[in-house]
């Protein structure tokens, strides 16, 4: 099924779908129940609707959206009860809410948000086991963004919600990984793997 023309970048969630186009329009479709459309309410849309302007990059987490504007402010819409949008509040947002500037590169997870501003800096926000070094008691939510690391720099930089690639090739894990063994392990803090 055709859904939409000229077509750059895409994200989903669970149940919703977020693309934006060449001429930089952010459109979205399917629940609607958090605001993750951005379309100022909490009903499903059947048919994309236009939400942004502008927008370079779009990310979906379990039930939030994010995405980055041409001059690398990052925004945020939809479900926020762990804090993951980042704007300070635990308040699900059905608009989207401006969360940071300078922002290089974005990932959403289910509960939280990590994103790397362009001084090679790494942020993150929501439930902070998910992504956090700080030891086994970090089970609470930060309703803001809070610097967690440095060490990120250039375009070979990327980030997931539970790795991170850097500039000299490490790449460090955290969270629920499956190992080259099989075995499931929870690593709370960022772990190197094999570079790259």
């Amino acid at each position: 099924m055709h859904v939409a023309s000229d077509v750059v970048t895409i994200a989903a969630g669970d149940r919703f779908s977020a693309f934006v186009k060449s001429d930089g329009a952010l459109w979205t479709v399917g629940s609607g129940s958090y605001g993750q459309l951005g379309i100022g309410t909490v009903t499903a849309q059947f048919t994309p609707m236009a939400v942004a302007g502008d927008v370079s990059e779009v990310f979906a987490g379990f039930a939030h959206l994010l995405f980055v504007k041409s001059d690398r402010s990052l925004w945020a819409m939809g479900y926020n009860s762990n804090g993951q949008l980042g704007d300070g509040t635990d308040v699900s947002r059905s608009t989207p809410v401006l969360i940071a500037s300078d922002v290089a590169s974005v990932s959403a997870g289910s509960n939280h948000t990590l994103f790397v501003k362009t001084n090679g800096t790494l942020w993150g926000t929501g439930k902070q086991r998910n992504w956090s070094d700080r030891g086994p008691d970090s089970s609470r939510c930060l309703l803001g963004p809070r610097h967690e690391s440095r060490g990120f720099h250039g375009q070979r930089d990327r980030i997931s919600t539970r790795a991170m690639w850097l500039a000299n090739d490490d790449v460090l894990i955290t969270g629920f990984v499956i190992a080259g063994t099989g075995s499931k392990k929870l690593l709370i803090h960022p772990s190197a793997i094999l570079p790259f």
